[in-house]
């Protein structure tokens, strides 16, 4: 992860990295279920074979990230990071009743992103698709 900041920021900023996977598909409670959803009959306000994108699986650099640039942050600072991880096949949401939903490397994405540690602003995301 690589960014140059383009202005002067006053507090601290950190760098955040997470994964994410689309194209689950699984069931989902929704109390207000839009005609022609499909929906369990003996448990109408579960949908079935709901698409799930953008679902947090992992952090590459802890729940808060880490300092990216420690205040005060000029403009045209640069800030370079590196993290590897590896993907081992890995199902979650194993639930009696309930099928598993397991990592596919086809829908993962790494995002990353900057944010402001005293107010939690981001201020710049990207999101790269891993392959």
């Amino acid at each position: 992860a690589k960014t140059t900041f383009l202005i002067a920021w006053p507090n601290n900023t950190k760098l955040q990295i997470v994964l994410t996977q689309d194209s689950i598909i699984s069931d989902q409670t929704d109390n207000n279920p839009p005609p022609g959803a499909t929906v369990d009959p003996e448990e109408p306000i579960r949908r079935l074979n709901y698409r799930h994108d953008h679902i947090v699986f992992g952090s590459m650099n802890g729940d808060w990230g880490e300092i990216a640039k420690s205040s005060p942050v000029l403009a045209n600072d640069t800030v370079s990071k590196k993290y590897e991880c590896f993907l081992l096949e890995k199902c979650f949401f194993q639930k009696e009743g309930f099928p598993s939903v397991c990592i596919d490397d086809k829908n993962i994405s790494v995002v990353a992103f900057i944010y402001d540690e005293t107010t939690y602003e981001v201020l710049q995301v990207e999101k790269v698709k891993i392959r």
